[in-house]
């Protein structure tokens, strides 16, 4: 799925970097739609393999990186609706990802989250016991030993 999706990234790249007018239809412009299309394409497939965090900041941190490159054209501009469509495209390309496939994984992602959070409290807790000598200090009756 990875190659899938880094396949469609190089399509959404060179799409956004070619010459292009803008183009509208019934003189609505409809490049914000095919900005959320692409992104939300990415942002389900980079989902199949990460969690929907991941696949959403992946997907529109790819977004911003193409409108930066933009600005370094002649013939394309950088627009922050442009990536505002982006991020909404990959968060839409997301949810139809966990409404296909529910059991993606996001109850796991979100417990692992979780888990190495108390893992680092606990880890935070134990280097507070320690005094400078590198000793464990013992906590009786609320006073340190």
């Amino acid at each position: 799925m990875r190659r899938i999706a880094l396949a469609w990234l190089v399509v959404v790249v060179a799409a956004s970097l070619v010459p292009a007018g803008e183009p509208t239809a019934g003189g609505l412009p409809v490049d914000k739609l095919f900005h959320a299309t692409g992104y939300g394409i990415l942002a389900f497939l980079l989902a199949r393999d990460r969690s929907p965090v991941v696949a959403v900041a992946v997907a529109a941190l790819a977004g911003l990186g193409v409108e930066g490159l933009q600005g370094l054209t002649t013939w394309r501009d950088p627009s922050v609706l442009d990536a505002g469509a982006n991020l909404v495209g990959a968060l839409v390309g997301v949810g139809v990802r966990l409404l296909v496939e529910p059991d993606s994984g996001v109850e796991d992602g979100v417990e692992d989250v979780l888990q190495e959070g108390a893992e680092d409290a606990d880890d935070a807790d134990d280097e507070d016991d320690a005094d400078d000598e590198g000793h464990v200090s013992v906590v009786h009756g609320g006073e340190r030993e």
